[in-house]
């Protein structure tokens, strides 16, 4: 008798001491994603940041290219978001900044890496096989921004460059720089 009162004593509290373990586990869990969360992602619009970019650019440049296929990076800068935050306050910039970024996920598809890489500028990775496509989705998404209450009195649109992988450049820093210059240029010819 004595001896079935130690074991189910046992039990319990290796029960319990089971139950903690795993409460352990979930938090840690839990901790660790939002940790991974807090060093992937901009803060403010949600969409990766920049590390992160540079970081799974590397490998998908090296997919792609090992894989035969065609993938795109576009550089994307708002034109005239200065305009905003000098007029209506750097909060009404914000919530254009993430906006814009809800366009892009209209726009883009759950896989394509969407990143803020800094102030008003972004950078869209998609191996979407027509540039066509690309084309259309930037034209939509530069209509809606354009519709904006704030866009319309500061002329807020957006430039972009478009550069291919691996046709025109093989690794992260060339792919940038090229979809970057294009932007530039887009940008100039506006002016």
């Amino acid at each position: 008798m004595r001896e079935n009162i130690k074991i189910k004593l046992l039990q319990n509290m290796l029960k319990a001491v089971t139950e903690k373990y795993d409460e352990f586990i979930r938090e840690q869990r839990k901790l660790l994603k939002i940790t991974y969360r807090k060093a992937t992602r901009d803060s403010l619009t949600g969409l990766y940041n920049r590390q992160f970019l540079f970081d799974y650019l590397e490998k998908a440049i090296e997919k792609t290219i090992r894989n035969g296929s065609k993938a795109f990076l576009i550089f994307i800068d708002l034109d005239n978001f200065k305009c905003i935050n000098d007029s209506f306050g750097h909060d009404v910039g914000d919530e254009v900044l993430f906006k814009f970024a809800n366009l892009l996920r209209k726009y883009f598809r759950k896989y394509d890496i969407l990143a803020r890489i800094g102030g008003d500028e972004f950078v869209i990775f998609t191996e979407c096989n027509k540039i066509g496509t690309i084309k259309d989705r930037l034209l939509k998404i530069k209509e809606e921004l354009e519709k904006e209450p704030y866009a319309k009195s500061c002329n807020l649109s957006i430039s972009f460059g478009i550069a291919t992988i691996p046709d025109e450049a093989k690794d992260s820093n060339e792919i940038i720089e090229l979809a970057d210059y294009r932007m530039y240029e887009q940008k100039h010819r506006k002016k």
